[in-house]
């Protein structure tokens, strides 16, 4: 039952129904099932805007991409984006056309504020240092795909903190502060079980992860990074309409249809003279006696001919949360199967990109094994070997070259005629199932 207005309700969570009639719900308490049966994927969100040649004309397919983003920095009220355009030297601008780049860059940020006008003094437009910079190619290239992927906008985040480690304790309310106010925050520190962490709120001490050893970073990177995500599940959970409010994942996906593998908590926002505060419900866990699981994630995105993993912040918060998600769910149940895939784009030779594409999943592979190691606090790879055959757990890597991702119906897909589909086709994604 829903009090509304006055007002009871009589409303049957059976679907996202009520979320999208009353806007905003909270929940909480432990759902207990016989069985939890999942299939979740997850889709690249590229947060790069392309343009055709000479134009500053925003596409409207890029209106998803925008809004989602936009909605990111709304519920995310410390970070500030930078905007900064490009072009494609030869066919696209003349040397030099500094005007080109900043309407572009004008227009971008013009969509991001007319679908959420309160965020209009945290999108700025910054200066680019080289307004021909390429991602792809060379510069001149007349290859249409190459222009493409050249003709564009890129968005950055600054970290929020980026301090030294001695600094702790002193820093240890601002640390907690920022990843309370803001769900896509994760937090890079030398020990994520030391007291000063183990203190905070579970949600936040989910978004902690293994950094550097005389360095805390703070790093909002998930904003223009964090994949988008598609879930079936037998999960309905009862849901309250409360106004102020909106609820997570405790990896701060703002939830929509609910995986049972995963927590979530609810947040409720007041406004105050100092700014936005948040503060967080008490969790809804999930629980069962079976499981029918099948879960894809994406890893890390790649460069063409990159032969290092990436090390971008949003790469490392995605392996940390996917191996802290392997490990969680040797809790539920063992023997299942874990396959880390790599994908390219077409453009390249058929073979070079099988091979790319397996080379990238083997660096991945070796990457998680190292998260691992770490997190159980196992001395060696052999320890690690012996701790995924006691669970059950069998590993491998494999590449699919340039097969097309299946996408999410009505949000992103991966499709080569476009560059934002190259671009995401470039990836390592995981696949976990029983």
């Amino acid at each position: 039952m829903i009090e509304l207005r006055g007002k009871l309700i009589v409303c049957i969570f059976i679907t996202a129904l009520c979320s999208i009639i009353y806007g905003q719900f909270a929940v909480s308490g432990t759902e207990k099932l016989e069985e939890i049966s999942v299939t979740y994927e997850e889709t690249p969100f590229v947060p790069i805007i392309y343009f055709t040649s000479g134009s500053d004309i925003v596409d409207s397919r890029f209106n998803v991409v925008l809004k989602e983003l936009a909605q990111r920095i709304e519920d995310n009220p410390d970070v500030i984006l930078d905007i900064r355009g490009y072009y494609h030297r030869g066919g696209d601008g003349v040397a030099g056309d500094a005007g080109l780049v900043r309407r572009r860059a004008d227009a971008v940020r013009a969509k991001l504020i007319q679908f959420k006008p309160d965020i209009l003094n945290r999108v700025y437009v910054q200066p680019t240092i080289d307004p021909t910079l390429v991602r792809r190619g060379k510069h001149g290239s007349l290859n249409p795909a190459i222009r493409q992927e050249n003709q564009r906008v890129e968005f950055s985040i600054k970290p929020l903190i980026s301090i030294e480690s001695a600094n702790i304790e002193e820093q240890r309310y601002r640390i907690e502060r920022l990843l309370i106010d803001n769900p896509l925050a994760v937090a890079f520190v030398p020990d994520p079980d030391s007291k000063v962490f183990k203190k905070m709120p579970e949600n936040i001490k989910a978004r902690i992860f293994h950094g550097k050893d005389d360095e805390i970073v703070i790093s909002a990177e998930w904003v223009i990074g964090k994949p988008l995500a598609s879930t079936r599940s037998n999960a309905n959970p009862a849901r309250k309409s409360c106004s102020n409010c909106a609820t997570f994942r405790w990896d701060g996906l703002k939830a929509d249809n609910f995986n049972p593998l995963w927590n979530y908590s609810t947040s409720h926002i007041e406004s105050k003279s100092s700014g936005i505060t948040r503060t967080w419900g008490k969790p809804l866990k999930f629980k069962a006696e079976r499981y029918s699981v099948s879960e894809k994630f994406i890893l890390a995105r790649y460069e063409l001919d990159m032969l290092e993993p990436p090390a971008d912040l949003t790469s490392k918060a995605n392996r940390e949360l996917i191996a802290g998600h392997i490990i969680d769910f040797t809790n539920r149940t063992d023997n299942f199967k874990i396959t880390i895939i790599g994908h390219t784009d077409d453009i390249d030779d058929p073979e070079k990109s099988r091979q790319m594409s397996l080379f990238w999943a083997q660096k991945e592979l070796d990457e998680l094994r190292t998260i691992i190691i770490v997190r159980l606090r196992l001395s060696s790879e052999r320890e690690l070997d012996k701790w995924l055959k006691s669970n059950g757990i069998s590993i491998s890597a494999i590449g699919e070259s340039d097969r097309v991702s299946s996408g999410i119906a009505g949000k992103m897909s991966s499709d080569n005629a476009h560059p934002e589909g190259r671009v995401a086709n470039r990836r390592v994604e995981i696949k976990i199932e029983n």
